[in-house]
């Protein structure tokens, strides 16, 4: 039952870089974001405010989500702890795809989204995109990469 769980983060979560993996791997996923974004900011062109530039925080995160994991609780993507963290925009690309389980729910827009292998998301960082990742009950496991777009200074 998942729901001793709602309000707690079970998944877990790897930082990948140029540091520490392959430079190819991570191009190719920073030009499937960079496409990706290039397509919303064609949908949205207000955001080019924002976003003049489109930068990409260069670091991704890897995730993995295991039986009854995910990120439960209710959260945006914007950290206000740091001044110098000024997402925007996030990212999520599922690598794997699952059906009637481990949703991206999206509160406000009464929203849920299956993982679908492939699959790039774009939105907001901040209110009202407030979200969370659902239950996984089967014993497949969940991948999924996130990251962010950032405002320039």
């Amino acid at each position: 039952n998942p729901e001793y769980k709602l309000n707690i983060r079970d998944d877990l979560q790897y930082f990948l870089s140029y540091t520490f993996c392959d430079a190819g791997i991570m191009n190719k996923i920073i030009t499937v974001c960079q496409g990706g974004i290039n397509e919303y900011c064609k949908k949205y062109p207000t955001i080019m405010k924002s976003l003049p530039n489109g930068e990409h925080n260069p670091d991704i995160k890897y995730h993995i989500v295991k039986a009854e994991g995910g990120y439960h609780a209710w959260h945006s993507e914007w950290i206000s702890q740091s001044p110098d963290d000024k997402r925007v925009l996030v990212w999520h690309i599922s690598l794997t795809s699952h059906e009637n389980e481990g949703e991206l729910e999206f509160l406000y827009q009464k929203e849920r989204i299956p993982p679908k292998a492939g699959r790039l998301l774009i939105w907001p960082a901040f209110f009202p995109w407030l979200h969370r990742g659902n239950a996984i009950r089967s014993d497949k496991e969940k991948h999924y990469l996130t990251g962010w777009f950032y405002m320039n200074n």
